[in-house]
Protein backbone atom coordinates (compact mmCIF):
# COMPACT_ATOMS: atom_id res chain seq x y z
CA UNK A 1 0.00 0.00 0.00
CA UNK A 2 2.71 2.41 1.01
CA UNK A 3 4.96 1.60 -1.66
CA UNK A 4 2.61 2.24 -4.33
CA UNK A 5 2.65 5.73 -3.23
CA UNK A 6 4.76 7.99 -4.96
CA UNK A 7 7.57 9.83 -2.89
CA UNK A 8 7.32 13.82 -2.99
CA UNK A 9 10.23 14.35 -1.02
CA UNK A 10 13.20 12.30 -2.05
CA UNK A 11 15.33 12.11 1.18
CA UNK A 12 19.28 11.20 0.59
CA UNK A 13 20.70 8.82 2.92
CA UNK A 14 24.49 9.37 1.43
CA UNK A 15 23.71 13.24 2.59
CA UNK A 16 22.52 12.53 5.65
CA UNK A 17 25.26 10.52 7.19
CA UNK A 18 28.03 12.67 5.64
CA UNK A 19 26.93 16.07 7.41
CA UNK A 20 26.14 13.35 10.78
CA UNK A 21 29.80 12.35 10.24
CA UNK A 22 30.91 15.80 9.98
CA UNK A 23 28.52 16.78 13.08
CA UNK A 24 30.18 14.62 14.84
CA UNK A 25 33.46 15.28 13.91
CA UNK A 26 32.85 18.72 15.12
CA UNK A 27 31.78 17.86 17.93
CA UNK A 28 34.16 15.90 19.24
CA UNK A 29 36.72 17.87 18.31
CA UNK A 30 35.36 21.00 20.20
CA UNK A 31 33.67 19.46 22.99
CA UNK A 32 34.70 22.01 25.87
CA UNK A 33 32.85 24.46 23.45
CA UNK A 34 29.95 22.03 23.35
CA UNK A 35 30.31 21.92 26.23
CA UNK A 36 30.07 25.66 27.35
CA UNK A 37 27.42 26.11 24.26
CA UNK A 38 25.27 23.71 26.82
CA UNK A 39 26.23 25.19 30.26
CA UNK A 40 25.17 28.45 28.55
CA UNK A 41 21.88 27.43 27.15
CA UNK A 42 20.90 25.90 29.83
CA UNK A 43 21.31 29.27 32.23
CA UNK A 44 19.37 30.76 29.62
CA UNK A 45 16.58 28.25 30.09
CA UNK A 46 16.99 28.62 33.71
CA UNK A 47 16.70 32.35 33.71
CA UNK A 48 12.89 32.68 34.69
CA UNK A 49 12.72 29.24 36.05
CA UNK A 50 13.17 27.36 39.48
CA UNK A 51 12.82 24.30 40.91
CA UNK A 52 14.93 21.17 40.29
CA UNK A 53 12.96 19.57 37.68
CA UNK A 54 12.65 22.39 35.48
CA UNK A 55 16.82 22.81 35.55
CA UNK A 56 16.83 18.92 34.28
CA UNK A 57 14.73 19.92 31.49
CA UNK A 58 16.23 23.04 30.80
CA UNK A 59 19.30 20.87 30.78
CA UNK A 60 18.27 18.57 28.26
CA UNK A 61 16.61 21.01 25.72
CA UNK A 62 20.00 22.54 25.83
CA UNK A 63 21.97 19.83 24.83
CA UNK A 64 19.64 19.42 22.00
CA UNK A 65 19.80 22.22 20.76
CA UNK A 66 23.53 22.35 21.32
CA UNK A 67 23.85 19.99 18.48
CA UNK A 68 21.72 22.29 15.67
CA UNK A 69 25.29 24.74 14.99
CA UNK A 70 27.36 21.43 14.96
CA UNK A 71 25.35 20.31 12.47
CA UNK A 72 24.86 23.68 10.30
CA UNK A 73 28.55 23.94 10.04
CA UNK A 74 28.79 19.93 9.64
CA UNK A 75 26.70 20.44 6.73
CA UNK A 76 28.79 23.25 5.37
CA UNK A 77 31.87 21.20 6.05
CA UNK A 78 30.34 18.37 4.13
CA UNK A 79 29.36 20.51 1.01
CA UNK A 80 32.34 21.92 0.71
CA UNK A 81 34.11 18.60 0.16
CA UNK A 82 31.41 17.53 -2.14
CA UNK A 83 31.49 20.80 -4.59
CA UNK A 84 35.74 20.79 -4.47
CA UNK A 85 36.49 16.65 -4.12
CA UNK A 86 33.58 14.38 -4.65
CA UNK A 87 30.71 12.70 -2.36
CA UNK A 88 32.78 9.90 -1.45
CA UNK A 89 35.93 11.99 -0.09
CA UNK A 90 33.46 13.57 1.77
CA UNK A 91 32.51 10.81 3.36
CA UNK A 92 35.87 9.45 3.72
CA UNK A 93 37.24 12.59 5.20
CA UNK A 94 34.13 13.38 7.57
CA UNK A 95 35.09 9.56 8.91
CA UNK A 96 38.71 10.25 9.52
CA UNK A 97 37.38 13.41 10.90
CA UNK A 98 35.74 11.57 13.14
CA UNK A 99 38.30 9.01 14.65
CA UNK A 100 40.86 11.69 14.70
CA UNK A 101 38.45 14.14 17.18
CA UNK A 102 37.45 10.71 18.85
CA UNK A 103 41.31 9.84 19.62
CA UNK A 104 41.86 13.92 20.27
CA UNK A 105 39.19 13.45 22.92
CA UNK A 106 40.54 10.54 24.64
CA UNK A 107 43.90 12.08 24.97
CA UNK A 108 42.23 15.43 26.34
CA UNK A 109 40.32 13.56 28.62
CA UNK A 110 43.27 11.60 29.91
CA UNK A 111 45.56 14.62 30.06
CA UNK A 112 42.88 15.97 32.75
CA UNK A 113 42.52 13.21 34.67
CA UNK A 114 44.35 12.92 38.17
CA UNK A 115 46.81 10.22 38.63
Amino acid sequence: MLSEMPSRLSIDPVLIGGIGLWAIALYLSFYPVSQRLVEQLSHWLNFAKAGSAQDAQSTFWASIASVLPFLAIGGLCYYGIVISLGQSWAISVGLIACVAGGIYELGRRDGESPE
